[in-house]
């Protein structure tokens, strides 16, 4: 097991408050090496600020820009490798400053590597119709203005995530004092709970034995860390994230529980099944802990997916019974905001409706058609078919659901 991301969360406001973001990575680098330490390689060291767009001038976005630029360079300087500007909340901002901060947003993301965004497209407790456009705007914007794509890469939709995610795009702090929380790639540790025979209650005993096991260890030394620095600890979310390498898959998880090729039926029940595990581990719970179905992030997903054991439907069927919703999913690059909105409308739906933390993330990448093979060379992606789309939606149902 590895550690994904140490995420520490400060309150920010409409400038770059150097002194804060100094102390935040000489918290993080203690961190980083006191896990290292107890063991555990430290992929990522993260900052999550509160939602940006809640905490400037009225009426004005034209600093959002700056902010972001100057923040990544106060970052880097402190060898902080991600940044999260948190999320357009549309209910609390309201669709005019939503849409104004939104472009902004998509601006600020264009011209930086590290920093994150995202938008809630959750308000009064429904889907909104132009939070999700908006959405897929951002990502048809940042299709077209970034290498590849790539961009992407920073940018999701949320639907019911509170605070305190260790995963990004998603993160973001609520308020009060800093808060840190893990986040954890820990595949093998399930696979190798999976790895020997037995029914379900067997599985989840040993994988007590494995995951549960090494959190407890991760929480220990978690808790001696904010005791020592006075920093709160938010807890671990306890979801297995899969990494570019088979033994780090979370098809493998699902294929050494019993499916005999992801995509098959019994997928969406095995996915369910290893989900409730998860989630019935005797630990601090926080974020989305369940199943993460990264399609580009995960080299046997990437392989089924492409295989055509999968389409984008049956990616969000499982999200009901999973933990992250849609993420890293490779569309034609000539996909519309529209075509991209609807799927971020159907995943807040989903979220809506099972009362659920979901994000939505989509990689439409440009000159690619589905069926072609995308071309990243990200160390945290692997190449794998883009995906095709159905019939495009109308506007009328975004109309419908308020703007």
């Amino acid at each position: 097991m590895k550690i994904r991301s140490v995420c520490l969360g400060i309150e920010s406001g409409p400038q770059v408050d150097v002194a804060a973001i100094k102390q935040a990575g000489r918290f993080l680098a203690q961190a980083a090496e006191r896990f290292s330490a107890a063991g555990y390689d430290v992929q990522t060291t993260r900052l999550a600020l509160t939602p940006f767009a809640e905490g400037g001038p009225a009426g004005d976005a034209s600093w959002v820009g700056p902010f972001a630029r100057e923040l990544e360079a106060a970052c880097k300087a402190e060898s902080i490798g991600f940044i999260s500007m948190g999320p357009i909340r549309w209910g609390v901002v309201g669709p005019e400053a939503g849409q104004r901060y939104a472009n902004a947003l998509a601006d600020a993301l264009v011209s930086t590597e590290a920093v994150n965004g995202a938008i809630d497209t959750v308000v009064d407790g429904r889907p909104s119709g132009g939070a999700a456009l908006a959405a897929g705007r951002i990502m048809a914007r940042l299709a077209r203005g970034t290498d590849r794509g790539f961009g992407n890469f920073r940018f999701c939709a949320i639907a019911q995530c509170g605070p305190t995610i260790p995963f990004f795009p998603a993160a973001y702090h609520s308020c009060g004092p800093p808060r840190f929380s893990i986040g954890l790639q820990a595949a093998d540790e399930v696979r190798r709970a999976f790895s020997q025979d037995g029914g379900l209650d067997e599985l989840e005993r040993r994988l007590g034995e494995t995951l549960g096991a090494a959190v407890q260890h991760v929480e220990a030394v978690s808790r001696r860390l904010a005791d020592e620095t006075g920093v709160l600890y938010g807890g671990v979310d306890l979801t297995p994230a899969p990494f570019v390498d088979d033994a780090d898959s979370a098809v493998g998880m699902l294929e050494d529980l019993g499916v005999e090729t992801f995509g098959a039926a019994g997928t969406l029940a095995a996915s369910a099944a290893l989900t409730g595990m998860v989630k019935r581990l005797p630990l601090a719970h926080v974020g989305y802990s369940g199943l993460m179905l990264p399609v580009l992030e995960d080299t046997l997903l990437a392989a089924r997916a492409s295989a055509g054991m999968v389409s984008v439907s049956e990616l969000l069927l499982y999200s009901a019974v999973c933990g992250t919703g849609l993420d890293t999913v490779p569309l034609p690059g000539d996909a519309t905001a529209e075509d991209l909105a609807a799927i971020v409308l159907d995943v807040t739906a989903l979220a809506c409706a099972l009362k659920k933390p979901l994000s939505c993330r989509l990689f439409p990448v440009p000159g690619k058609s589905a069926g072609d093979l995308t071309e990243y060379d990200s160390p945290y992606l692997v190449n794998g078919r883009v995906l095709p789309l159905k019939a495009h939606p109308g506007r009328r149902l975004f109309e419908r659901y308020g703007p």
